[in-house]
């Protein structure tokens, strides 16, 4: 005997976009306002991964926050990491600025060396330093962290976010954009996949820096004959840095064969 289909009336979820916030903005009034409360009941508040601060005010409205961090875990691990160094151990972490020092971070497999900490960690003049730690503060006060990666990925470092002082990590990537905005990017992204499933498995290199990372001439020459010498195979998204007068992201190149020197 069939059961009978029963409609379930679901409330409706009404989204705002906060971002960009003018100036000046008051986000206790706004969050606390009789539009958001009476017209779109607040549920959940959620944010990129800039300013903490904003975190403390949903918290005090006993409203739930939520994160979304567009790196990876490890970087999210690294971060509370010095947060911890700083604020539990007193040590300055702007030291370790040009140091020979090793750092074990939890989730990472190897040691770190001091000197490949991001600049934006140990810089001091301009106060980087405090903001980087200032965010991670902020970032425990959240209700959970969603994280652009996924468990197979790193699984190492997820693993260890199991301490309980940091908020619950839910993995949610890899977000990709697969709207192209012409056939020529999507055809040469099908021959990039299909160049992939000839290779053997585990054998290929892969270099990411992001949508805002590029490298100058001398920079990049240094990583291709590093590449070929390695003897692997390797596919390198490698970006254009922008003019130096202007702050605009990285972009692609016409031509490879304008910044990469030639192989042996």
């Amino acid at each position: 005997m069939k059961l009978p289909l029963r409609t379930l009336r679901q409330p409706t979820i009404s989204i705002q976009f906060l971002l960009p916030f003018p100036a000046p903005f008051d986000l206790s009034t706004f969050l606390n306002s009789t539009q958001i409360h009476h017209r779109h009941p607040l549920v959940s508040y959620s944010l990129i991964s800039l300013k903490g601060r904003s975190l403390y005010v949903a918290n005090e409205l006993g409203v739930p926050s939520y994160v979304y961090f567009a790196s990876s875990a490890a970087c999210l691990a690294l971060m509370f990491h010095l947060q911890t160094l700083k604020d539990h151990q007193g040590l300055d972490v702007t030291e370790f600025a040009n140091s020979d020092a090793e750092l074990v971070v939890p989730g990472f497999v190897n040691s770190v060396p001091a000197r490949v900490l991001p600049a934006v960690a140990v810089d001091k003049e301009s106060g980087g330093s405090m903001d980087f730690l200032d965010r991670a503060r902020g970032f425990r006060e959240a209700k959970g962290i969603l994280v652009n990666t996924f468990v197979e990925l790193e699984s190492h470092v997820i693993n260890s976010f199991v301490d309980g002082t940091t908020p619950p990590i839910y993995t949610v990537g890899p977000l990709l954009n697969l709207q192209h905005a012409n056939n020529q990017k999507q055809d040469s992204s099908l021959d990039v996949i299909r160049w992939l499933d000839d290779q053997p498995t585990s054998s290929v290199v892969f270099l990411c820096f992001g949508s805002a990372g590029a490298f100058h001439m001398d920079q990049i020459k240094e990583i291709a004959i590093g590449l070929e010498n390695s003897g692997h195979r390797f596919l390198w998204t490698l970006r254009r840095p922008p003019p130096k007068d202007k702050m605009t992201l990285s972009s692609d190149y016409v031509n490879f064969n304008e910044v990469l020197p030639k192989g042996s």
